[in-house]
């Protein structure tokens, strides 16, 4: 039986940007889940986990705000989540975005400030096999911690229950690179 895998992206992004990823594993059944990345986090969650099927064993793969999604919905307990891989994910939330839900207004930023509800709860989440892939290149030049030019560092390593992988790309370089192919492929396909 082929796998099932839900593809979660990250603010402003579509599944598209898994195109690399997808096209690079084995055979599966892909469940492309575009939300809308400017509502507040909880309808995003909400919405994600009405699309993720009940009745069967789902891998989830998911990047940067997905990997929190991911998280989340994995916490209900209603479906059959098998692993999940997330990539580039700032589970420490972001310094930035208390700044940014002024400037951009959306709601999403004002729920991934590292006082967020939904960021403080991230480590009380009992979850099933969860690996996080860390970016580590790039940079923004105005940052006060190293980056991979959008999260930091210690953001994507704030998950307790996670196997970390460091992968030397950036914030998006990551989602085209061999290695993160294989570690989802070794996730999934043993």
């Amino acid at each position: 039986m082929k796998p099932t895998i839900a593809y979660i992206p990250g603010f402003n992004s579509t599944t598209t940007a898994f195109s690399f990823i997808k096209a690079s594993l084995p055979v599966h059944e892909a469940i492309p889940i575009n939300y809308d990345t400017h509502q507040p986090l909880k309808k995003s969650i909400q919405f994600v986990s009405s699309k993720i099927p009940a009745n069967k064993p789902v891998f989830i793969v998911a990047h940067s705000l997905g990997g929190i999604i991911a998280t989340h919905t994995a916490s209900f307990k209603n479906h059959d989540i098998a692993g999940i891989i997330t990539i580039s994910t700032p589970f420490g939330g972001s310094k930035a975005a208390w700044i940014m839900r002024w400037i951009m207004r959306s709601s999403v930023m004002g729920d991934i400030t590292p006082d967020a509800y939904h960021i403080r709860k991230i480590n009380s989440i009992e979850l099933p096999p969860t690996k996080s892939i860390i970016s580590t290149s790039g940079s923004i030049p105005t940052a006060l911690e190293k980056n991979d030019s959008v999260v930091t560092i210690n953001s994507q390593l704030h998950l307790k229950n996670s196997e970390k992988h460091f992968i030397n790309a950036n914030h998006f370089e990551v989602l085209q690179h061999s290695r993160t192919v294989d570690i989802i492929k070794e996730t999934i396909w043993g």
